[in-house]
């Protein structure tokens, strides 16, 4: 075994033997290299030891096509600028108490590797695998300095994995930027601990997800098992799929920079706990419980600032809350059929504009506040129009062909990953897998015309024999042309084919106009288009409308130099190769909720209006039961379409000590309230301003909700 010791570089120094150390063989260093000694130049298959306690500098390291073990024994700390690794070599580097530490420059990566060469990270006997940063440095996890794609970088062993992180150089966050790995990278079972470098300050350590699905799988730690350093997760512009997230410092914080980013828990037991003595409060900017997933809120009070969506289950522990508080002008909450949301769950709607709930399941919330605008209750967005038109104003740069086999209604929803999905308890139907209906017809409207197969588009007579006749109908100067049958595309179809002057969408006279009617069916959400062939000649320009009566027409969706990203008879939006698409066009968003629903909220939530806003459950099959409200005696806002509980309770807030109750009008005005007798039986209990509070019953008076005075009151209906 060869061993670098002091005494024989001070020599080999002294003759100006040593500009770098070749290494092969088993190799220990137990002393702190000096410069005389590095480089470290790996030439052959090597174990390199740092020994017990020794704090020393690699360099940067270079394995090209060779097997390399690194051993970093109790209480070693190597600092490593980077380690590249080539030409299909391994190296594993064993934690046996020691750590890696930042020796390299700014924006270099921990592991500079390329495709075929991996990085094995190991706890040896549950020793923790540490990498740390100093106090000037930003670091990347796994690259390829080349520029290609990266090579692995993997974890394995029991221990724990403390990724522990600077804070700032100036204003700039000393962050470790997590990529060139997926959650199957991450093998080892102690969970993963994000931190500060200084575990006993109260530093903050930076940790920014710089790809989709970089975390690392099992548990999460954000902050140091003392609980004092405390860590600003960044997920950036991506979803991040995670299993179970523990808060250890009430500091800590999650962000992102873009909308399409989200913590996607996928678990069957995932989970959001803290370890901290009183329950802290966090804010996840976007939440999505994938389906099959079961979501458990321990101890956390956890609030989904913009985006939740869940299509698995949701459970409570020790005081944990959930609320979604969102402030869109107009959107829609997406949850599955199934089981929405459960427990003591609280959403929040702020700013103006109108929110909806949209769908049939019922939406168990412990309690909904309506701070500003409108939330609505109604069924799942979209249209039953059975009229549409589709307007190809261009394919390409003013091309002759219009590159298009296809074009698809969609009844589903898009999840949270951009994929169709079929609608929520819809029949299965052979005829229109996924849930698609794409049933068309004869441009007169007769039903006994109808051709139950895809909407597809074909090419003009003259440019070749199709599989199935297709008659044409002139329009205007005859250069527009629309298809009076429409079939299933075969295969082999390549185009449509027009006469000149082509269609150009700066000139409204050339535009090509389909007009289709579709039998009576549930709501269409979306649309799609698929490409007959490549990259060329494909639909750029287009307008999607939709009608009741075939006379007065809305636009569902219109697009301007759209950009094709796939080829080959594929989806647009990014939806794959197929007969069926896998991703769809949403034009939900410019539909207006006007479907009853069977769902609506539980009739346990507790219900907050404040002046000026609105709760609108008109749409609600029945009407909305509600048993609990609260409002504040400032005033309150317009609730539309609920029907009284058989009991309940009111709770009137912020009352000024000393005002007459005694027949006090509620500030609520109610629109369509249905079973008003049942207040009855419903208790105010009011809390006055000087800490006192009373409980006093309640009565309708001419669409009024009242307090009942005291003694004995007659009412006359």
């Amino acid at each position: 075994m060869k061993k670098l010791t002091t005494a024989l570089v001070a020599i080999c120094a002294a003759l100006g033997a040593y500009a770098s150390t070749s290494i092969s063989g088993n190799f220990t260093i137990d002393h702190t290299l000096d410069a005389t000694e590095r480089p470290l130049i790996i030439t052959a298959d090597a174990t390199i030891t740092v020994a017990a306690n020794v704090t020393t500098s690699l360099g940067a390291l270079t394995n090209n096509g060779h097997t390399v073990t690194i051993n970093l024994e109790s209480g070693s700390k190597a600092g490593l600028a980077w380690l590249t690794v080539r030409n299909n070599g391994t190296t594993t580097i064993n934690f046996n108490g020691g750590a890696l530490t930042d020796g390299g420059g700014w924006d270099t990566p921990w592991f500079d590797t390329v495709s075929g060469s991996t990085v094995a990270l190991v706890s040896v006997d549950g020793n923790p695998i540490r990498v740390t940063h100093p106090t000037s440095q930003r670091k990347y996890w796994n690259r390829n300095r080349d520029g290609g794609t990266p090579g692995r970088v993997t974890t394995s062993g029991t221990g724990r994995c403390d990724l522990l992180t600077a804070s700032t150089s100036g204003s700039t966050k000393l962050a470790l930027m997590l990529c060139g790995c997926s959650p199957s990278d991450w093998g080892h079972t102690g969970g993963t601990y994000f931190g500060h470098n200084n575990e006993d300050s109260s530093g903050i350590g930076y940790i920014w997800c710089n790809e989709a699905d970089a975390l690392p799988a099992g548990d999460i730690y954000l902050g140091t098992a003392n609980g004092l350093s405390k860590v600003e997760l960044n997920i950036r512009s991506y979803v991040q799929s995670i299993d179970r997230l523990h808060l250890q410092n009430a500091s800590s914080t999650i962000i992102r920079e873009s909308t399409a980013a989200a913590l996607k828990f996928t678990a069957a037991d995932s989970k959001i706990v803290s370890t901290a003595a009183t329950p802290p409060a966090l804010s996840i900017p976007a939440i999505t419980v994938a389906a099959g997933a079961t979501l458990t809120v321990d101890k956390v009070a956890v609030t989904a600032a913009s985006s939740f969506s869940n299509f698995g289950t949701i459970a409570y522990a020790n005081g944990g809350s959930l609320a979604y508080s969102f402030s869109n002008a107009e959107d829609t909450i997406r949850f599955s059929a199934t089981a929405p949301l459960t427990g003591p769950t609280r959403l929040t709607k702020n700013g103006a504009g109108t929110y909806f709930y949209a769908g049939d399941a019922t939406l168990d919330v412990g309690s909904l506040i309506v701070n500003a605008g409108e939330f609505r209750l109604s069924g799942p967005r979209g249209t039953t129009n059975r009229w549409w038109r589709f307007t190809l104003k261009q394919c390409g740069d003013t091309s002759r062909y219009a590159n298009i086999s296809g074009l698809r209604l969609l009844d589903g929803v898009l999840t949270a990953e951009g994929k169709y999905q079929p609608a929520d308890g819809a029949a299965p139907d052979p005829d229109y897998p996924n849930g698609s209906r794409s049933s068309y017809s004869r441009n007169t409207g007769d039903p006994s015309t109808y051709n139950r197969y895809n909407w597809n588009f074909t090419y003009q007579q003259g440019r070749g024999t199709p599989t199935y006749t297709t008659a044409w109908t002139a329009r205007g100067s005859g250069q527009t042309l629309e298809p009076n049958v429409i079939w299933v595309a075969d295969p082999t179809t390549l185009a449509c084919e027009f006469t000149n002057p082509y269609p150009k969408q700066t000139d409204p006279n050339t535009w090509i106009v389909y007009t289709y009617r579709i039998p009576e069916w549930r709501a269409i959400r979306g649309y799609n288009l698929r490409q007959a062939w490549g990259f060329s000649n494909y639909p750029k320009y287009w307008l999607l409308e939709s009608s009741a009566d075939g006379v007065t027409w809305e636009t569902m969706d219109t697009q301007s130099n759209y950009a094709l990203t796939a080829s080959g008879q594929s989806w647009y939006n990014n939806g794959g190769q197929g007969m069926l698409p896998s991703s769809m066009i949403d034009f939900s968003s410019q539909v207006k909720p006007t479907l009853p629903t069977a769902g609506g909220l539980s009739p346990t939530a507790n219900i907050k209006v404040a002046g000026g806003a609105t709760f609108d459950a008109s749409l609600v099959t029945g009407g909305q039961e509600i048993s609990t409200l609260t409002v504040d005696y400032a005033g309150g806002g317009t609730l539309k379409g609920v029907r009284f509980a058989s009991t309940g309770t009111l709770y009137l807030q912020n009352v000024p000590a000393g005002t007459d109750i005694n027949e006090l009008e509620i500030p609520l005005t109610f629109v369509g309230a249905a079973d008003t007798a049942n207040l009855a039986n419903w208790t105010a209990v009011i809390s006055f301003s000087n800490g006192t509070s009373r409980e006093k019953k309640l009565y309708w008076d001419n669409g009024v909700m009242r307090i009942r005075p005291s003694g004995i009151t007659i009412i006359i209906r």
